[in-house]
């Protein structure tokens, strides 16, 4: 069943950073299930969609089928007559690009909104993802952020986690 709040918008931020980037800091299997996440996450999504690629975009053709979900939730919202936007915006450029694309004539927030993608720390609300969510909250949008968005501070606790079961030699 595609997921979608009525009039919501995904806004998918630096998705190259869940490639290389993600291998390096989460693990590699911790990244592929990362991306295998967002994959699912724009297989089932049914309304509009922006991705606000970085520097890191060029490694999202590495990985094929995260690639194509890209590609086909793009194409799906297209086709459907909902917003399909790509746009280029690195750190801190995103935040420009987020506001543009969600103003409307008169400053106010269009819609709702669905941020995932790559960083966000859930302790503070910092990363590209939280910087994306500051603006749009501050344009008075409604806004959510995704249970796929690359979370720092989860894997900063998973490693922990694991370093803390480690027997001492």
């Amino acid at each position: 069943m595609p997921i979608c709040a009525k009039e919501s918008i995904l806004v998918l931020v630096h998705p190259g950073s869940a490639c290389g980037s993600a291998n390096f800091n989460l693990g590699t299997s911790a990244a592929q299930a990362a991306r295998e996440a967002l994959i699912k996450e724009l297989d089932q999504w049914s309304g509009g969609i922006v991705v606000i690629d970085g520097h890191l975009s060029d490694e999202i053709a590495l990985h094929p089928a995260y690639d194509q979900a890209i590609r086909a939730c793009l194409a799906r919202a297209k086709a459907s007559g909902q917003a399909a936007n790509r746009v280029v915006g690195d750190d801190p450029e995103q935040v420009d690009r987020i506001r543009e694309f969600a103003e409307r004539g008169d400053g106010s927030c269009a819609r709702s909104y669905i941020v995932s993608g790559a960083w966000y720390h859930s302790a503070d609300g910092s990363g590209c993802v939280g910087s994306a969510v500051m603006e749009l909250q501050r344009l008075d949008c409604e806004v959510t952020v995704s249970p796929s968005a690359l979370d720092l501070d989860a894997a900063d606790v998973d490693e922990q986690a694991n370093k803390s079961t480690d027997i001492p030699a």
